[in-house]
């Protein structure tokens, strides 16, 4: 029984980059391939591994299998060392692994948390029987890790989570703990994370029937739990056209915030991407009254990017309007495409600015436009000094559901978006907490918006 959780660093791959894709295999008895009714060498454990990995080799995408306990070295043919996982380990064994590096017999596999050494690009994740019940708790602390790690290493981690497969004997609970698990991933989706369900359960076309004769033409499994041969070529084969979705289908740049600050007569636009593929740059361009368009700037690309990086440009000097600015983003081979537009109201004579500086004279949360919306509305705030800011939203309950910026910010007229799409109609609060770096200011500024679908 499985759960396998990919956790992709990106949303597209092409052939023609030389960096190879490090894929982690983590997990349990089904990852290793190992139970103690079939004892066998390590070096023909291979499970869905091996077929997974020649499915992306047969298309030339560069991979390297990292990290775990045991090689499947030397299986035939033969496929990367270094790409088995922990048999048998329970979901809170996983946990303490990563954190710690050491395994459930205290044995120390890497000096520290274990993704410090196997620092990879692609997690696959399996969570067996060893635990299973209808509580998602202990993932969900395994996928908090995870996040965490992304934040400390400045990295982004893309998850194809799979809804596990059932049993021979059908075990009710094993659908009771996948309804949850598309529960959880929802939830965790509509609060910023990268992740595409796969329902292995169901989709994988794995026939639940005992069958331990090759070639498995009668059923998939070899005991009433582990895969045979021909249900790890299934399991592959569905990881792999899920993933080649995302290979085939690149996305050169993914752009996870575009927002500006205005400070007297200038924009600083502000701009920040969790990839980048073959990217030579981003052109600049304004309009002042929606019609015609024109080229103000150009920023360099990072080219092949797999971390966050933070771009910015100023435009000045501007007379008081309404601009709209976008965001051009052109390939070395000369392909472009627009990837974000946003509008500025620039007001030189606003009473909020000093006339010496141009920087704001005091701290304002402004009420969010349009309001009622559905599903995207814009929230103006104004920074008199720097300070440490978040902005969360709560529901009605009093729950925060997410939070739409939590960093320290300099003096400026700030807008952020937020996409309400996941979320029900109803009343919503979003709350400001402020906290400036000189400690003479603490601030908590709340107001009340309509979700209206």
């Amino acid at each position: 029984k499985s759960i396998l959780i990919l956790a992709i660093f990106f949303m597209g791959f092409s052939q023609v980059y030389s960096q190879k894709l490090k894929i982690l295999p983590l997990g349990d008895s089904i990852t290793r391939d190992t139970f103690s009714a079939n004892p066998r060498p390590d070096s023909v454990l291979t499970g869905y591994r091996q077929p997974l990995w020649l499915l992306l080799k047969s298309e030339n995408y560069p991979v390297d299998f990292i990290g775990s306990d045991s090689s499947g070295y030397g299986s035939v043919p033969a496929f990367d060392p270094d790409n088995a996982g922990f048999g048998g380990y329970s979901t809170q064994q996983l946990l303490n692994l990563v954190m710690t590096g050491i395994d459930a017999n205290g044995h120390v596999i890497t000096p520290g948390p274990y993704l410090n050494s196997y620092h990879p690009n692609v997690i696959l994740l399996h969570i067996g029987t060893n635990d299973l019940d209808t509580s998602t708790a202990v993932l969900e602390k395994l996928l908090n890790y995870f996040d965490d790690f992304e934040d400390t290493t400045n990295s982004v981690i893309w998850i194809i989570l799979a809804k596990i497969i059932n049993e021979v004997p059908y075990n009710p609970i094993t659908s009771i703990y996948n309804d949850n698990i598309g529960k959880m991933a929802e939830k965790r989706i509509s609060n910023g994370d990268h992740i595409k369900i796969v329902d292995m359960e169901k989709d994988a076309g794995i026939v639940y029937r005992i069958d331990t004769v090759a070639p498995y033409v009668n059923g998939d499994l070899y005991d009433g739990i582990h895969p045979n041969n021909s249900g790890y070529a299934k399991m592959a084969s569905l990881f792999y056209d899920t993933l080649s979705v995302l290979l085939n289908h690149i996305i050169p740049v993914e752009l996870t915030n575009f927002s500006y600050v205005v400070s007297g007569d200038s924009v600083t636009l502000d701009w920040q991407t969790a990839l980048e593929l073959n990217n030579y740059g981003f052109v600049i361009e304004r309009s002042s009254n929606n019609n015609i368009w024109e080229n103000i700037g150009f920023v360099t690309g990072a080219d092949n990017s797999y971390s966050i990086k933070q771009y910015q440009y100023t435009d000045i000097p501007l007379q008081p309007n309404i601009y709209s600015y976008r965001l051009r983003q052109i390939e070395y081979n000369g392909d472009s495409k627009y990837i974000a537009q946003l509008n500025v109201r620039i007001n030189k004579t606003t009473s909020v600015l000093n006339p010496e500086s141009g920087t704001p004279k005091e701290f304002i949360l402004e009420q969010n436009y349009p309001n009622p919306f559905n599903p995207v509305t814009s929230i103006r705030f104004t920074i008199a000094k720097e300070s440490r800011v978040n902005i969360s939203i709560y529901n009605s309950l009093g729950e925060r559901i997410t939070t739409l910026i939590d960093k320290t910010l300099s003096p400026g007229i700030y807008d952020k978006i937020w996409n309400a799409a996941a979320y029900a109609s109803g009343a919503y609060f979003y709350v400001m907490n402020i906290s400036s770096m000189d400690g003479t200011s603490q601030m908590h500024l709340s107001k009340k918006m309509i979700l209206l679908k």
